[in-house]
């Protein structure tokens, strides 16, 4: 997926010069995952706080960032999951915005452990819009 400024032409640096949502984009599809004593569930079913900081994992259980923030509207509706990557401690990492239905969630039976899907290498990841808070 190519990059875009903001006249929609290919950004030259492999990089978005304007952030763009999750649904300014071309749409992932949320991964069909199956692992050995994990159960799928909806992003409703688990919480805010409980998905920041988990691991997102390309469908070959590679990783390509972290939940770092999930933004919701007025309506408390969830909008975006931000997911980090690059960097070092914290420092020099990008996000991009997914949104919860290009993702597929995996818990185990006492939902100790929560894994995030989605379908796509951390180059693809990369390749996306950049995301920018708008505080």
């Amino acid at each position: 997926m190519a990059a875009t400024d903001s006249t929609g032409a290919a950004a030259t640096d492999g990089t978005a010069s304007q952030d763009m949502t999750a649904s300014e984009r071309e749409r992932l599809i949320a991964p069909t995952m199956n692992r050995e004593g994990y159960e799928a569930v909806m992003a409703t079913d688990v919480s805010i706080d409980t998905l920041i900081g988990k691991t997102v994992y390309g469908i070959d259980d590679s990783n390509v960032g972290t939940v770092s923030d999930v933004t919701v509207d007025a309506g408390g509706a969830v909008q975006n999951v931000i997911i980090d990557f690059g960097g070092f401690l914290g420092m020099g990492s990008t996000q991009v915005a997914l949104g919860f239905e290009e993702l597929t969630i995996l818990t185990d039976a006492g939902r100790s452990d929560i894994r995030v899907y989605v379908d796509a290498t951390k180059e693809q990841i990369q390749a996306m819009p950049v995301h920018t808070a708008n505080n």
